[in-house]
């Protein structure tokens, strides 16, 4: 009996050590203070290619302190040193929740990048804005947006004359949150000016262009970025009741 008592005991003791140790390995959640300059294109690596590595839908609520963020985190950090892209793309909900567990997640998902000097885009998904500072859910928040206002790059690659482009986007006020958070991280392709950020017609939707440009300044390609929400509608259907009518487009999430 005394011999079951003490294995029960090493057992327990073992449990609360790994326990503690998951718990203990949370990432670095620090707000990086001031405002990043905002990017207007990237360009091609050395080899002259372009890797994209495309994360969504982690669902991150903590900044490691639970294990399966912990874990989810130490496998990004895994693949970005061993695969080392030219940019992270986030197509949608990659944290979730209230605001205050929401963005210790999305900090310290940003100090990943940041410590690895790694470019990464942020395009919200439903989930990403949800809840205010206050607590309180968003739920939807329908607004019309004109791509072209915001990413005048977009126009070479829509063809204007014949597509209205707006946006119907979710959250608006909410992922100013986020805006603002992500001020000063100089790899999030997210950042905006101060005057972007405080206009909150353009919340709604995480929408940006961003070109791809080879050595000698010529467009390779483009990378577009939109809201998961966001559509594509012609100028005839740009009434209410003709929204659920016209198919999605952009980046998942």
């Amino acid at each position: 009996m005394f011999l079951g008592r003490k294995r029960k005991f090493l057992f327990i003791s073992v449990l609360f050590s790994v326990t503690g140790f998951f718990y203990g390995c949370a990432f670095d959640d620090t707000l990086m203070t001031g405002t990043a300059e905002k990017k207007s294109f990237l360009t091609l690596n050395e080899s002259g290619t372009f890797r994209i590595m495309q994360l969504t839908d982690l669902h991150l609520t903590s900044n490691g302190t639970l294990i399966h963020d912990w874990q989810t985190l130490r496998w990004i950090e895994e693949a970005v040193t061993e695969y080392r892209p030219d940019i992270v793309e986030l197509t949608g909900d990659a944290v979730a929740g209230p605001a205050a567990q929401r963005n210790k997640a999305l900090l310290a998902l940003a100090n990943l990048f940041e410590k690895h000097e790694i470019d990464w885009a942020y395009t919200f998904g439903n989930h990403d804005g949800e809840h205010a500072a206050d607590g309180t859910w968003a739920g939807k928040e329908g607004k019309q947006h004109d791509l072209l206002k915001y990413c005048p790059a977009a126009a070479d690659t829509i063809d204007k004359n014949k597509v209205k482009t707006v946006f119907y986007g979710d959250n608006a006020t909410q992922n100013l949150e986020i805006f603002i958070l992500l001020k000063g991280y100089k790899h999030s392709l997210l950042c905006r000016s101060d005057a972007e950020t405080a206009d909150t017609d353009a919340m709604g939707v995480g929408n940006y262009v961003i070109e791809v440009k080879d050595k000698s300044g010529k467009t390779v390609f483009t990378l577009f970025h939109m809201d998961s929400h966001g559509k594509y509608m012609s100028t005839r259907s740009a009434t209410k009741k003709d929204r659920t009518a016209t198919p999605m487009s952009g980046m998942p999430g």
